[in-house]
């Protein structure tokens, strides 16, 4: 076999696998949205409410980042959108993904007193709050959002 009918046959199969795993990645996300009454948005596109890329803007991105799957909802009545976008390296760094999740928190003051997750982020802007993990959007990260949902709400 010539060399490069070799490569062309790795390159083929490495592109089959990336989109057999984003299959598997959006099944799981269909999941969670059947099972938690959400909709599951692919691609995602930010709307005012709540405003996703302003909270996105002030949590570090650069401004307009690329967004990808996204899930709209309400969990105990408070309205939420859980949405994952690239943040753009430096010049020679790669990108990097985060999934933030934002909820109306109303016009409170933060009480930093409740402590998230190690390694995320997050915001109060306005009558909305907001916290972000780095990561793409998964049955995992959704879980882990939720679930730390009432310290969050309490945070703010």
């Amino acid at each position: 076999m010539p060399n490069w009918a070799f490569g062309l046959f790795v390159i083929v199969g490495l592109f089959a696998v990336a989109l057999l795993r984003e299959n598997w990645r959006v099944n799981d996300l269909n999941g969670v949205a059947e099972q938690r009454g959400f909709v599951l948005h692919s691609p995602f596109i930010p709307g005012d409410r709540p405003p996703m890329v302003l909270l996105a803007e002030r949590l570090g991105s650069q401004p307009n980042p690329s967004w990808g799957a996204g899930l709209t909802g309400a969990v105990d009545g408070t309205e939420i959108a859980i949405g994952e976008h690239e943040v753009l390296g430096r010049i020679g760094t790669p990108a990097v993904w985060y999934v933030i999740l934002a909820w109306r928190a109303g016009a409170a003051q933060p009480n930093t007193a409740s402590p998230l997750p190690p390694g995320t982020q997050s915001l109060h802007e306005g009558e909305w709050a907001a916290w972000r993990l780095p990561g793409n959007l998964t049955k995992a990260h959704v879980d882990t959002l939720l679930a730390h949902l009432p310290e969050a709400r309490a945070r703010f």
